[in-house]
């Protein structure tokens, strides 16, 4: 697979920048709050099954796309002609960024192997971790004890 960023850019061209600012902040809402998205948002795959959003999208690929948005999308204020509040259109932008993450992405590289870790943690943590600030202010104390400083330390140079 090549890395082509131009099927990135061409998906988020005909995007506009300001309404799909307001789409991603629904999107985002849902996926970090659990927040419903507005009845308006169009989400139903061919059968007419309406689709769970918070299923396919990760909040860390919002931010992502977020990002290319102000990179690429229409800023002229002009009605466009697609929408994140589409299902399709949304499933393109996605796609495309996937599609180009995953053809940068060498594993075989030096620290291949942990960038994988690190993705898959982004992708699955949320799911099946019920992390709160209580739970990380325990593990932010646990692995700064002092006495297991030096063996967190050793075992994690051993990867």
């Amino acid at each position: 697979m090549s890395a082509d960023y131009g099927r990135v850019k061409g998906a988020l061209r005909d995007l506009g920048l300001e309404d799909s600012l307001i789409h991603l902040w629904h999107y985002c809402r849902l996926t970090g709050d659990g927040i419903p998205l507005p009845h308006q948002y169009q989400h139903i795959d061919g059968r007419g099954v309406h689709m769970r959003l918070e299923k396919h999208v990760f909040p860390h690929q919002l931010d992502i796309l977020g990002r290319e948005l102000m990179l690429h999308a229409d800023r002229s204020g002009k009605p466009c002609v697609r929408t994140l509040a589409s299902w399709n259109d949304l499933a393109r932008a996605m796609n495309a960024l996937y599609r180009y993450g995953e053809a940068v992405f060498d594993g075989d590289k030096k620290g291949g192997v942990m960038l994988t870790l690190h993705r898959l943690a982004h992708q699955q943590l949320p799911r099946f971790s019920r992390l709160s600030s209580a739970k990380m202010g325990r593990y932010l104390a646990l692995y700064r004890f002092h006495s297991l400083a030096p063996f967190l330390r050793r075992r994690s140079e051993l990867m």
